[in-house]
């Protein structure tokens, strides 16, 4: 969601930009070119706006640098599921405000945009009930007649209902799949009639209340944004020119000249009740005043297909002066720790701080041999095919596994598969020289040999001040004489499991339910890890839950 609400800004300043660009360039376009090609290219301009996402180019005139969240790459021998690769991080501890911006942003806008669609559709609610309240069919046969030729006329098929109502002053049409044109209470002549129903028909005919939707969905989305309502009132303005231009058609001067007067006579009729999905015969003064000025101007013009090219490039490429700087274009990488170091010139000292000087401890020199195990490919391949028998074992016996993305979940065999599958991919890592540490619950480092660089890694299990009670837990299930299941565990690391396994088969032993020959072979199965359950989560409650279930079963 957050680079939807990058690419909408981004979106909405490109177009914006292009949006006053072509409405400087309207008056100069409308003398050569028809208002109809001026009114569809703004449709172009619409869907641009609506549509954010388009192709970016590597480099632009402007840079936009959009801060992401760090993906990184865990590699460690016990974690099972490919989902525990991937722990969201924040490389600086800055990153938190940027997510926290984020956030506010998503939800400014989606109540921004939800309330501007709830009152304008509450509007159009309100205005539809009171025209069905004071509206009537028109019963004037002249008038019907005069609709009916004009429908034959403009080809139009489908019946389109005509009412008088009360409560409008000025000539309109709605309704979307049931048209009605709406005519206020009036007496008009039969040449205001003609015009006027002509007019209606033409904005049904070139489905402009469609047109008006998607200007509406425009605006609705980048209801922030003042350009967008300055477009949309130009728009308007070029829907009544261009139908003006339509009716108009083929007709001498005179007639301009009585359908300027039909216009100037709702001026004096003004009405204040208005919907976004309906048209508006009167448009405000100003646009009256540009309607009759291209009424009576009589010059012919072009089409403009190249208005349509020059709307459409400029919607395509106007972003790509924008050049976005992701600095995540990967979902997975693997990130370096950034350590400050500071020498004491008195004492000798050295100290390091991972958090851009806020804390400092004392520098202790990192020997990877001596903390770390590093699997050869003959070990990592044996634990690989250990690893493949226990997990048929789990899809066997449906049992429950835990991660943080997928939260508790149930083995299955596309599950396993896809774990075996990135267990085999780190396994040929290491026989193409990489190098992945055994599994301990601490920070883990891989080192690659070609280059000697050494990238940082956190492990899953790591414990941290912020996850300080991460844990994974192991313990063992042995087959007591009776025919029940022993459970021993469970504990932190394998030495206490170990211990613990001991001192049990040693008691059973004095006790004399066990021989010495007994307790030594159920030792060798738990040393051997042949009846040990390993489990791990993002805490000892989600771990301790999960071996509870395991061991349930």
């Amino acid at each position: 969601m957050e680079k939807y609400i990058i690419m909408l800004i981004i979106c909405s300043v490109a177009m914006s930009a292009f949006a006053v660009i072509f409405i400087a360039l309207t008056p100069l376009l409308s003398k050569r070119y028809t208002a109809k090609s001026l009114y569809y290219a703004w449709l172009v301009i619409v869907i641009g706006f609506i549509i954010p996402f388009r192709f970016h180019l590597d480099t632009g005139l402007i840079k936009v640098d959009v801060p992401h969240p760090v993906v990184e790459h865990i590699v460690s021998g016990e974690e099972q599921m490919p989902d525990d690769k991937l722990i969201v991080t924040k490389a600086v501890p800055e990153k938190n405000l940027v997510n926290i911006v984020y956030q506010l942003a998503v939800w400014l806008w989606s109540i921004g945009t939800i309330a501007f669609i709830a009152i304008n559709c509450m509007k159009h609610y309100r205005f539809i009930k009171t025209i069905n309240r004071w509206s009537e069919e028109v019963t004037s046969q002249e008038m019907l007649n005069i609709l009916q030729e004009l429908r034959a006329e403009l080809k139009i098929s489908q019946q389109v209902k005509l009412k008088v109502c009360s409560s409008i002053a000025s000539p309109m049409t709605t309704g979307f799949i049931h048209p009605v044109i709406l005519l206020p209470a009036t007496n008009y002549t039969a040449d205001e009639q003609l015009f006027i129903l002509k007019h209606e028909l033409v904005h049904y005919k070139r489905k402009d209340l469609w047109y008006k939707a998607l200007l509406f969905l425009a605006t609705a989305i980048h209801w922030f944004n003042p350009i967008v309502y300055l477009m949309a009132r130009a728009i308007e303005v070029q829907c009544e020119i261009s139908c003006d231009e339509e009716v108009l058609k083929n007709i001498d001067f005179t007639k301009r000249l009585q359908y300027s007067e039909t216009i100037i006579a709702a001026i004096k009729t003004q009405s204040s009740m208005r919907t976004a999905f309906s048209t508006n015969f009167y448009g405000g003064k100003e646009t009256m005043k540009k309607r009759i000025f291209s009424i009576m101007d009589t010059t012919k013009k072009k089409i403009g297909i190249f208005i349509l090219c020059f709307a459409l490039a400029g919607t395509i490429g106007v972003e790509m002066v924008f050049a976005v700087n992701d600095s995540n274009n990967n979902n997975i990488s693997i990130v370096k720790q950034e350590v400050i170091t500071l020498s004491d010139s008195n004492d000798g000292t050295i100290k390091q701080s991972s958090d851009g000087g806020k804390t400092w401890t004392d520098y202790e020199p990192y020997n990877d041999e001596a903390e770390f195990e590093w699997y050869t490919y003959d070990e990592y391949k044996k634990w690989l095919d250990n690893t493949k028998i226990e997990l048929q074992q789990l899809v066997e016996t449906k049992a429950i596994g835990w991660t943080s993305s997928k939260g508790e979940f149930t083995w299955t065999q596309e599950i396993m598969d896809e774990s075996i599958e990135m267990y085999e991919k780190i396994l040929q890592e290491i026989k193409d020289g990489a190098r992945v540490s055994k599994t301990k619950i601490i920070d883990q480092w891989v080192e690659n040999k070609e280059d000697g660089e050494r990238l940082f890694s956190s492990s899953l299990f790591s414990m941290t001040s912020s996850n300080a009670d991460s844990q994974a837990l192991i313990g063992a299930v042995i087959d007591g004489k009776d025919g029940e299941n022993i459970n021993i565990g469970p504990y932190e690391t394998l030495e206490e499991l170990l211990s613990a396994a001991n001192e049990y088969l040693e008691d059973e032993v004095e006790a004399k339910r066990l021989s010495k020959t007994e307790a030594s072979e159920i030792y060798q199965k738990v040393e051997s890890e042949e009846c040990v359950i390993r489990v791990g989560a993002a805490t000892r409650l989600q771990a301790e839950k999960l071996y509870k279930q395991l061991t349930d079963k």
